[in-house]
């Protein structure tokens, strides 16, 4: 070998002293051999855009059939004009499909009860709160003239403190308590316990109503205006809004349940697979909702209370929405106690629709299951999410690392939240997003020292196999803030520190002692913005419900601040591989939920 490279060198060497023209040669050469590559690679990338376009036209083609077919069998059964719901998703889907082959989302608008919402653009940072705003317009109705909110009132602690910050963002609301206190304050009424939903209805004269369930608090998150806004600006046929909910413990959920009816069962499945105005479309929604007051004169008082909002989904009357940046703060409740109802109940549900069994469980039953190593994959998120979803072993080193982490972070009262891109998989999935090319994570500057060499956290993380490196006293331009990496097993995380409080800070006072908790598995709730749905519909703007590539592997974008536009996947670079991602819907999270996946 010695010799082969003394060879070597000496050609080399005598090269040098050639003339001019056989440089030339060879630099010629070399440039030939450059170019021959580069025309190469730029070949395969069309080819991959080409093969990628081909899948992307066949499955939009297969929806626009598939909805052919359905409004053909509507027509045939005369129910065209009957059953709204299915039409609205059948719209719903041609919009996806669209949007798939290149076209802009759709957004119908016409004049509503309220005026048009516009957004401002990614400001306002570092928790872009304030992203949307409301145009200015000649027909809006203020909200008190609008809506009447009725809760059930447990407390008079309660009751006054739902009623004084409704008032404080939405003077001169009328208030309906469902309660056997005495209440004795102007401007709020007292309704018994028990009472039916058309009883409650009868003493409400405003065209809107909000049932609250047990709601604990109102803020300007809550958007009534919204909720309002999408039930009355058309484009699609709703019956009812509903958003997120975040009890006193700090645990945040937006509920969203497909309902379907065959073989004598009704089926409930968690999850939705459309967007419309950046919320989540949904047979019927868990929690506090908005619907017309017409609609709750509807409905059916001889059907238990708990269960009217699937009675209601199953009339097929219209769509109900779930937005995950309207935020609903309750007492106990986090939107999942409808599907904890009593036998009792359901089956007076089950005597009116004549169903003999309810299936809510949707988890895949694995008879067998293989580890990454036993089927020589690797998680390699950096070089995968170009192209395909990530394999199951990326999911467990995110929730290992979580887990430490949050471990760590009870032990020595470290605050952390995540943010960004894992944000946006925890608000849309509930998930680690099978796309994504890191984890991101905000910690308070005043706890840096525990992750560095010789702090506590350091040493624990460490243990459990977790890398901490690349430390900065600067967390990009913020002079002083502190950042710096962790990995696992592929999965980096980017820990970056913050001078000021944490989001937790903008909550009400009463409960910004407990940080919003988001779920990522069954048993892991962590820390994150303190209103993750309007954290991230102002990050990432319109039509951020539909998935989309990191900005890494995007053409056209710089940074992670650049206007996402939803679209096509990227090309992949093994066209045909079942994990490729243009295999699979751009939008929706039914098989992607931490409860389905993996």
């Amino acid at each position: 070998m010695g010799m082969f490279i003394v060879a070597w060198v000496r050609r080399l060497c005598s090269f040098l002293k050639t003339d001019w023209r056989s440089k030339l040669t060879v630099l010629s050469v070399l440039i030939l051999v450059i170019v021959i590559l580069y025309q190469r690679h730029q070949l395969e990338r069309a080819a991959y855009s080409n093969q990628a376009l081909r899948v992307e036209s066949v499955i939009a083609g297969k929806e626009i059939a598939d909805v052919a077919a359905k409004l053909k069998k509507l027509q045939e059964q005369k129910m065209l004009d009957q059953n709204t719901a299915a039409l609205g998703k059948l719209t719903l889907q041609l919009d996806g499909s669209a949007v798939l082959l290149g076209a802009e989302p759709s957004w119908s608008f016409q004049p509503g009860d309220v005026c048009p919402e516009v957004y401002l653009g990614n400001q306002f940072w570092p928790y872009q709160y304030n992203n949307w705003g409301v145009e200015e317009c000649d027909y809006g109705k203020s909200v008190d003239k609008l809506v009447t909110l009725v809760f059930r009132g447990e407390s008079r602690e309660q009751i006054e403190r739902v009623t004084r910050s409704l008032w404080n963002n939405y003077p001169g609301v009328r208030v309906l308590v469902e309660s056997d206190l005495d209440i004795g304050m102007k401007g709020v009424h007292r309704v018994g316990k028990g009472k039916s939903m058309a009883d409650i209805a009868a003493q409400v004269d405003t065209k809107y109503v909000l049932i609250g369930k047990d709601l604990d608090y109102v803020s300007n998150w809550t958007n009534l205006d919204r909720g309002v806004r999408l039930l009355s600006e058309g484009g699609l046929s709703v019956v009812a809004v509903g958003g997120a909910v975040r009890n006193s413990s700090g645990h945040w959920h937006v509920d969203c349940h497909q309902v379907e009816m065959r073989y004598y069962r009704l089926e409930i499945r968690p999850g939705y697979q459309h967007q419309f105005k950046d919320c989540m479309v949904c047979d019927f929604v868990d929690g506090p909702v908005i619907m017309k007051t017409d609609t709750m004169r509807d409905i059916d008082p001889d059907i238990p209370r708990a269960l009217s909002i699937v009675d209601l989904a199953l009339k097929r009357a219209g769509q109900m929405l779930s937005c995950p940046d309207m935020i609903f703060f309750t007492k106990s409740s986090i939107g999942r106690e409808t599907l904890k109802t009593s036998e009792a109940a359901w089956l007076k549900l089950a005597d009116k629709h004549k169903f003999q069994g309810l299936v809510t469980n949707f988890k895949h039953p694995l008879d067998l299951q293989f580890s990454c190593s036993q089927v020589n994959l690797v998680c390699d998120i950096q070089s995968q999410a170009a192209a395909f979803m990530l394999p199951w072993c990326c999911f467990q080193s995110f929730r290992y690392i979580l887990t430490k982490l949050e471990e760590v972070s009870e032990k020595l009262g470290i605050e952390y939240q995540i943010e960004s891109g894992s944000c946006l998989g925890a608000v849309k999935l509930a998930n680690f997003i099978p796309w994504d090319i890191d984890m991101d994570i905000e910690f308070l500057t005043e706890h840096f020292h525990h992750f560095k060499s010789g702090g506590a956290a350091h040493a624990v993380l460490v243990n459990a196999g977790i890398s901490l490196y690349s430390f900065s006293a600067d967390m990009y331009h913020i002079k002083g803030a502190g950042m710096f990496n962790m990995h696992y097993n592929g999965i980096t995380v980017e820990m970056m520190g913050s001078l000021k409080p944490l989001s937790r800070m903008l909550l009400p006072e009463y409960i910004k002692h407990k940080p919003t908790r988001i779920q990522l598995a069954e048993d892991l709730w962590i820390p994150v913005m303190s209103n993750p749905g309007l954290y991230t519909r102002g990050r990432y703007g319109p039509g951020y419900l539909f998935h989309i590539q990191s900005w890494r592997h995007k053409d056209g974008m710089s940074g992670s601040y650049d206007e996402y536009r939803p679209g096509a996947w990227a090309p992949c670079t093994q066209p045909g591989h079942q994990a490729c991602l243009n295999n699979y819907p751009i939008q929706g999270n039914m098989e992607l939920l931490s409860e389905v996946y993996p």
